[in-house]
């Protein structure tokens, strides 16, 4: 998702700070800086140290941050992306932050232009965690394109996904277009669990002010 992660150049969250031009921006991207303590083995709870007020947040500027500046901050992080198909598919890319915050970069057929941030239920993050690590998703294969050899025949137009994640306990990704044969059964279902985590109905697809 390259033109997602260029909807401003790499700024670097220094910049950041000098672009936000308030001390209520300045307070928020010192926290991203201070980071976030995550203890725990690959099937434990990740835990944050602090949570970022909504307050704050409503003045982080996220057109002046791109994708690539917030892992830097974050350190740990889930990515999740949707891309094209011979229709009107969306076309997004999604980042949780380990305090259940979501930014989301939208590219088009959503509701919004912009970037956006918002809250997903307490707990989001170390669910989606906690179902990459257990059986039978933790097997799952990194790659289900039709370049990877693990494809099959391949249907033509369809849309594709992208997971990631990153946490001291747990470093993973998935890329996956579901016009191939073997995107079934457990592909499925890994990521049909993973988007109703996310809630996407709410958070991605629904319009504004409903």
């Amino acid at each position: 998702m390259e033109k997602i992660k260029s909807l401003v150049t790499r700024a670097s969250v220094s910049r950041a700070v000098n672009m936000a031009g308030n001390i209520s921006g300045r307070r928020l991207v010192s926290s991203l800086l201070m980071g976030l303590m995550i203890t725990g083995a690959a099937c434990t709870s990740i835990e944050t140290r602090d949570e970022v007020s909504a307050q704050n947040l409503e003045d982080y500027d996220l057109t002046q941050t791109d994708m690539h500046g917030l892992k830097e901050a974050e350190g740990a992080y889930i990515t999740f992306a949707e891309g094209p198909c011979f229709g009107a598919c969306p076309v997004y890319e999604m980042l949780i932050t380990p305090d259940d915050r979501y930014y989301v970069y939208p590219e088009r057929f959503t509701h919004r232009e912009q970037p956006y941030s918002g809250e997903l239920p307490r707990g989001s993050f170390n669910k989606i965690h906690d179902l990459t690590v257990r059986e039978p998703y933790r097997s799952l294969k990194a790659d289900y394109t039709p370049d990877s050899g693990n494809c099959g025949a391949a249907a033509t137009d369809m849309p594709s996904a992208k997971f990631s994640i990153q946490t001291p306990a747990a470093t993973r990704s998935m890329d996956v277009y579901w016009g191939c044969s073997t995107a079934r059964g457990e592909v499925r279902d890994f990521f049909s669990q993973l988007k109703t985590i996310l809630e996407v109905s709410r958070t991605v697809y629904e319009k504004p002010g409903r």
